[in-house]
């Protein structure tokens, strides 16, 4: 990834980066599978308005490839040439996303929109119980809203919420949908330490039966110490 830099517009600041990857899969990050590349860019506008306001956007395009290329081994006496290795799954992917995030005194609010476009590669598809998974498309999304008090070792009451939807006609995917619903505190007792703990509510609206009917409760707790 490389950082770019950014453009100083009156009291705003513009920054903007590229980056550039072997794309996704089991190896990304020390193989290039089928020597394409992927690419991706982000645009960020910061604006001392009410506060701290920021808006950004990004876009991803490439490959996920989950093994080598087609091998080829020659066999020179029986004047053969196998295939050893099969094509696996391979498709391009398009992903677009939005952000925004405003700090106002105690105030805070944050939210993403992000979509993402699947379109497979001839004979590369995932299959799929008695068939192959057909191209389709996800969208995803989450805002938060809390407020930083000043006692109680900074505490901030928030709460959260997230959709994920992705629309596919599969005839043996689970669900095609979740919902989740976060209420917390968040603790800052010094610049170095955060405390969290969590309450949780999730369901499936666009499951099969008999999961489209359940709710999942969670309580969590963590601990992040910068050093």
């Amino acid at each position: 990834q490389w950082e770019l830099g950014a453009v100083v517009l009156g009291e705003c600041v513009l920054g903007y980066n590229l980056t550039f990857s072997n794309g996704r899969g089991y190896f990304d990050q020390f193989r290039d599978l089928d020597q394409t590349k992927a690419i991706g860019g982000r645009l960020q506008l910061e604006m001392p308005w009410l506060g701290s306001l920021r808006i950004g956007a990004s876009a991803y395009h490439g490959r996920f490839v989950d093994r080598d290329s087609d091998g080829l081994v020659t066999d020179t006496q029986a004047k053969k040439v196998n295939n050893v290795t099969p094509k696996g799954v391979r498709y391009d992917e398009l992903a677009l996303a939005g952000d925004i995030s405003w700090d106002w005194e105690g105030l805070h609010f944050q939210t993403e929109l992000v979509g993402r476009s699947f379109a497979y590669v001839d004979g590369a598809r995932e299959a799929d119980g008695a068939g192959f998974r057909p191209d389709s498309y996800a969208f995803g999304g989450y805002a938060l809203l809390g407020y930083r008090f000043s006692v109680l070792w900074n505490v901030m009451p928030f709460v959260f919420y997230q959709r994920y939807k992705r629309e596919e006609s599969s005839r043996t995917a689970t669900f095609s949908a979740l919902e989740n619903v976060q209420l917390g505190l968040n603790f800052r007792p010094t610049s170095e330490i955060v405390l969290k703990v969590q309450f949780g509510q999730s369901w499936i609206p666009g499951g099969k039966p008999p999961i489209d009917k359940d709710r999942l409760t969670t309580i969590a707790a963590q601990a992040a110490w910068v050093f």
